[in-house]
């Protein structure tokens, strides 16, 4: 460290200069929306184990992985007891969700094209989930069930 009255170092003054110059509200508007990212791979070739899911895909990021598909007939299971206990058609699901699904994609950094376009964009609405954790998810919720307040824990995952 520096002593009292000396000059700061060349690099902490450039540091500081690049954090006063850069747009904060651009940086907050930009993370704010994204809540799902994709682990970089100079990460993930550490240990690829840690960060590929080993029963089950959700979402857009892990479908279709080869590995993963023997669990599709169980989330299909899933879904129909949640259409049974909600005594709601999928149609119902699908229309709520619809509703935030521009929202919803922009939870994910780096979707790609396929799953914002056309059978793509219906295909990612089915496939992500609802659940408690995210305010979007939570307003079709609640759009489906008619109410402003938590509901219990469904999910729907294709």
């Amino acid at each position: 460290m520096a002593a009292a009255g000396a000059r700061p170092m060349a690099w902490v003054v450039d540091v500081e200069k690049t954090l006063s110059e850069a747009d904060a509200s651009v940086e907050v508007s930009r993370w704010q929306r994204h809540c799902i990212y994709r682990v970089p791979a100079c990460i993930k070739d550490l240990r690829p184990k840690a960060y590929k899911p080993q029963v089950v895909s959700l979402g857009p990021f892990h479908h279709g992985d080869p590995e993963l598909v023997s669990m599709e007939e169980h989330k299909r299971r899933g879904l129909r007891h949640l259409l049974h206990r909600a005594n709601k058609p999928l149609e119902a699901f699908a229309a709520a969700v619809e509703e935030v699904a521009d929202e919803l994609a922009s939870a994910y950094l780096d979707l790609g094209a396929e799953w914002r376009e056309g059978d793509g964009r219906e295909r990612f609405i089915v496939l992500d989930k609802i659940d408690n954790d995210d305010g979007t998810r939570s307003k079709a919720r609640n759009r489906l069930r008619g109410t402003r307040g938590k509901a219990r824990r469904p999910e729907l995952i294709l």
